[in-house]
């Protein structure tokens, strides 16, 4: 087998994928005017369900896949029991610290976060934090997948 052809075949679907996926994004972006339409999109219910998806989509990554069934494969179910603390203090957090968050309702990053607190220089810092923050997590999900695609 042809493994060009294998490999622009690859391409092609990428490529599509990437128009279809701008296509939809340029049609869904027409009605946002600021960037509190961005971030929040529409009021009528539609975004909390995207969300939670979103949010749910983040913490089922591949570090949670690959990461923790080779750790529970290697040292046993002791891992998994780890892996669910994770999940209890996601429990913890909505039950004792979520109430207190409603007085940053208005705020739609870290940085606004950081800022109400220490003024600009702690919204600057706070924003520079957010994004090393994910940066790191982007890198590590690279890393997992680059460890995934070595083996094949």
């Amino acid at each position: 087998m042809d493994l060009s052809k294998l490999f622009t075949l690859d391409f092609g679907v990428v490529l599509v994928y990437l128009a279809l996926t701008l296509y939809i994004g340029m049609r869904a972006g027409k009605g946002i005017k600021t960037m509190r339409d961005y971030v929040l999109g529409e009021r009528d219910g539609y975004a909390t369900p995207i969300l939670v998806a979103t949010f749910f989509a983040t913490e089922a990554g591949s570090g949670t896949i690959m990461g923790t069934s080779e750790k529970v494969f290697i040292g046993g179910i002791i891992w998994a029991f780890v892996r669910m603390g994770r999940s209890i203090s996601f429990f913890a957090m909505a039950r004792y610290i979520a109430p207190y968050m409603d007085r940053f309702h208005e705020k739609l990053s870290l940085g606004e976060v950081m800022g109400s607190f220490y003024g600009r220089p702690g919204q600057i810092l706070g924003s520079f934090a957010g994004i090393a923050r994910c940066i790191g997590a982007v890198g590590a999900q690279i890393a997992a997948v680059g460890y995934l695609f070595h083996y094949f």
